[in-house]
């Protein structure tokens, strides 16, 4: 039995990715839950974010790996894999256990990609609560592909402005589309959050009535780029500013040559998820994100 402490992604081999990856492709097959390999290929991609891995190995071999973002979230994201073979085994706990020892906050959020039954089970015995439930939904920005077309409203105008050129009430709609009264607060102290553009719908007399938070990702091995945050001004649903914000985006990835333009949408905001469905982004996971605190 062997175990390596949280340590930098940067830090690992050829070889040691390849055998990760390996190991999530098989996890993943064996789950029916391709998002998992998925993610986890996207994560050993972001060498720009501050993501740490725990590797354990039995008889000398992979057994099971977790890794950490910490630079994605006010609150560390955590995925953990366990080879199939070595399953039932404490594989998981004692990854659990290293990723504790590395997380000062005492918190973190486990995901479980694809609904994974085992991800279920394994959270469940720890007395870990369900925080959300998520769609992963994606468009595929390619020649073959059908070009998004913006048509707005008349008395409508969408404009791109950085992170510290934000409309005066822009914090206000966030926070009335939420159910937490602290996610423009939340959303500050991201270490991304400076580096961030967002589309802003407006009036024609410049009051905002939504916008949408972008960030960049790797995604599927491509620069791609995520919807992280979409809200509309109470007074404005069911007008289409949320499909026009979403189109808006597409357009913009498409300019920036970005693969993919992806976006995790609540499952319970049926509105949202329909406004993505229109605009033509389909769904291509259901994941669970579970709340870790000791």
């Amino acid at each position: 039995m062997k175990s390596k402490v949280l340590g930098s992604i940067a830090e690992l081999s050829a070889e040691e990715i390849h055998e990760i990856a390996s190991l999530t492709q098989d996890c993943s097959n064996v789950e029916l839950a391709p998002m998992l390999a998925l993610r986890v290929q996207s994560l050993l991609g972001d060498i720009h974010s501050d993501i740490r891995v725990v590797r354990t190995q039995r008889d000398g071999r992979l057994a099971g790996v977790g890794l950490v973002n910490f630079g994605g979230s006010v609150t560390p994201g955590c995925v953990i894999a366990v080879a199939p073979r070595y399953r039932l085994q404490g594989v998981g706990s004692e990854i659990l256990q290293c990723v504790r020892n590395g997380v000062t906050g005492g918190k973190i959020r486990m995901w479980n990609h694809g609904d994974c039954n085992s991800g279920f089970g394994f959270a469940q015995a720890r007395g870990m609560k369900i925080l959300q439930q998520m769609h992963l939904m994606e468009f595929t920005n390619s020649p073959s592909t059908c070009s998004a077309h913006l048509d707005l409203r008349a008395d409508c105008i969408i404009r791109m402005v950085d992170s510290s050129n934000l409309p005066t009430n822009w914090s206000q709609i966030i926070d009335a589309t939420y159910l937490s009264p602290t996610v423009a607060t939340e959303l500050v102290a991201r270490p991304w959050w400076p580096k961030s553009k967002v589309l802003v719908a407006e009036l024609d007399s410049g009051f905002c009535i939504g916008l949408l938070v972008l960030r960049d990702v790797v995604y599927r091995g491509l620069k791609s780029i995520e919807n992280h945050l979409l809200a509309v001004h109470p007074t404005a649903r069911g007008l289409g500013i949320g499909r026009d914000l979403i189109t808006a985006l597409l357009v913009f990835a498409r300019e920036a040559s970005c693969g993919y333009s992806i976006s995790y949408v609540d499952r319970r905001n049926t509105a949202a998820v329909q406004a993505h469905l229109n605009a033509g982004l389909l769904t291509v996971s259901s994941d669970s994100v579970f709340d870790y605190s000791w």
